[in-house]
């Protein structure tokens, strides 16, 4: 059962995109910023703008851009009655501890 999975699911995927440039380049470059969670799982937002910085991916400054608007304007981030406030606030502190490290140029 696990060979059948891995040749139909993993073999294929690694085939098509075997190292960080060729996702880059075949996914956070063409797929729209709101679908990387369907690429990416956990902490997709941080790993989508590592990846990006690594890559010199064009998009880079925009993907930035367009997380902190979604920080900005997360109820969750807001309410800190929210179930979802610890999770999002360690999200937002990562991001911005990642943007500062790069702007810095200590990446």
């Amino acid at each position: 059962m696990l060979d059948v999975y891995y040749n139909n699911h993993i073999q294929p995927f690694f085939e098509a995109i075997p190292t960080l440039q060729s996702f880059n380049d075949k996914v956070l470059s063409v797929v729209p910023f709101d679908e990387y969670h369907n690429y990416l799982s956990g902490k997709f937002g941080l790993k989508a703008m590592i990846i990006m910085f690594l890559c010199k991916n064009p998009l880079y400054k925009d993907y930035v851009l367009y997380r902190e608007k979604g920080f900005e304007n997360s109820p969750n981030l807001q309410d800190v009655t929210s179930r979802y406030y610890k999770t999002v606030k360690q999200s937002f502190e990562e991001f911005n501890k990642f943007k500062e490290m790069v702007e810095k140029g200590e990446i």
